[in-house]
């Protein structure tokens, strides 16, 4: 406020945020809060997934120095998921539900499990009960489960799903193969091997047509994600594999060649419930590796990077918020970002003032706008920070704040905790409708 304004004077005060880390970093409105998950007691966290209502399971370090898995919930904070007994389990996915999965220790062997956090786990068994690694790594509304396993001694891998009754083998195209995705219609999603030396290729199982290959042009592809209707996003090789393109493949027709952002390689990473595809590719001359987003009208978009060569996007939601990590420009430092409202922004502008967390990439975000992001601390620790966003005050608000804003200079100012705090906008709110007759 200018020194020599009058008191009486109007004023509207436009609350933003500095960059706690750097001076040189831009100043920007609050979108987002942010929340550190913590620890189970000791220096690190590390998250495997996260669903639409915040929950986020993963492994973190005890005091002691044991590593165990944890439920994270906004509204509870973080929970050891260790059994009665000491057995140990590592969660690798969540449903909107609350359902997990991943492998649990049964007598030296990994087992498939199914848990809701309360009550028993459920012991899925393993794909091959001899030799028993089966570990879940995506599971659906209905509690079907996609992920790998091994079925003897050797290092291949084979896909599997878990349909609520049994345990389906479904490496039948080659010698090895692993599941990374399964849709609400029960479709699985991965890659499949012929030899250990050959290139991957994706692959679409369902209950009807058995597993079968989706890729097209030359002769690698790769499946990355894939929504709850099934729609599959990757990249494959071009004819005579002179470029690897992202691909989009909805179930019906050959798949979808997206093209690049003019380079000879890219490939899409992640795909919303409304069909938008994020990914990465060279720009022309392959002289820079950016994030892109591609809505199926208009050309793919280049989001750009927070000043260095590369960046990478790795999910989006149906409001085209996306999500991932960029270079700075020293081409050295990697940052955390979150494409919204027109503009790819640094995470770390979020972050409270004094955090000792550098967040370098965000891997999650939910339909309903949860972002996770990892973090490192300063002596070298994994963290993991989850960000909801701030909602923006109405119009009508807006006009309320103008009109209360009138103070003194001996009057203490609102910090930005106090503006947005949810009394602070109810009061706010409240007044309004008093000063216009609507209460």
């Amino acid at each position: 406020m200018h020194p020599e304004r009058n008191a009486d004077e109007l004023v509207i005060h436009l609350t933003l945020v500095p960059s706690p880390a750097s001076s040189h970093r831009p100043i920007r409105a609050a979108l987002y809060s942010a929340t550190d998950l913590g620890t189970l007691g000791g220096a690190f966290t590390y998250a495997h997934a996260m669903n639409a209502s915040g929950q986020v399971v993963g492994y973190s370090e005890l005091d002691d120095g044991s590593v165990h898995a944890f439920l994270y919930d906004p509204a509870h904070g973080m929970q050891d998921l260790t059994l009665r007994g000491g057995q140990t389990l590592s969660v690798q996915a969540i449903n909107n539900a609350g359902l997990m999965t991943g492998s649990m220790n049964v007598g030296g062997a990994s087992h498939l499990f199914r848990w809701s956090g309360q009550g028993a786990v459920q012991d899925l068994g393993a794909l091959n009960g001899d030799y028993a690694q089966t570990i879940g790594t995506s599971i659906n509304a209905s509690g079907q489960i996609s992920g790998w396993a091994r079925t003897d001694f050797s290092s291949d891998t084979h896909a599997f799903v878990y349909d609520g009754a049994t345990l389906r083998d479904l490496n039948t195209l080659g010698q090895s193969s692993s599941a990374v995705a399964i849709s609400d219609t029960g479709r699985v999603t991965g890659d499949w091997h012929a030899s250990p030396t050959s290139g991957g290729r994706a692959f679409l199982y369902d209950a009807i047509h058995g597993t079968r290959d989706i890729g097209i042009g030359g002769t690698g592809s790769s499946a990355q994600a894939m929504n709850k209707s099934g729609q599959i996003v990757g990249n494959s090789a071009t004819a005579g594999n002179a470029q690897y393109h992202p691909m989009l493949y909805s179930g019906d027709g050959p798949m979808q060649d997206l093209g690049t952002l003019g380079g000879t390689y890219g490939y899409a990473s992640g795909i919303s419930e409304n069909g938008l595809v994020v990914g990465s590719s060279y720009t022309t001359g392959n002289g820079r590796f950016s994030a892109f987003l591609f809505d199926g009208v208009d050309p793919m978009q280049d989001l750009g990077s927070l000043g260095g060569f590369q960046s990478e996007a790795w999910q989006v939601n149906s409001s085209g918020v996306a999500v991932g990590w960029s270079s700075l420009a020293d081409n050295f430092t990697f940052h955390a970002w979150v494409y919204a409202q027109g503009q790819l922004m640094d995470l770390n502008t979020f972050l409270p003032p004094g955090s000792d967390v550098t967040l370098t990439n965000a891997r999650f975000l939910s339909e309903t706008g949860y972002i996770l992001a990892d973090g490192i601390d300063t002596n070298g620790n994994d963290r993991q920070f989850l960000f909801t966003s701030v909602p923006e005050p109405s119009a009508a608000l807006l006009l309320a704040a103008a009109a209360l804003c009138v103070t003194t200079r001996s009057r203490r100012r609102l910090t930005l905790a106090d503006r947005f705090h949810p009394d602070h906008v109810a009061a706010m709110d409240d007044r309004f409708k008093r000063l216009i007759g609507m209460a």
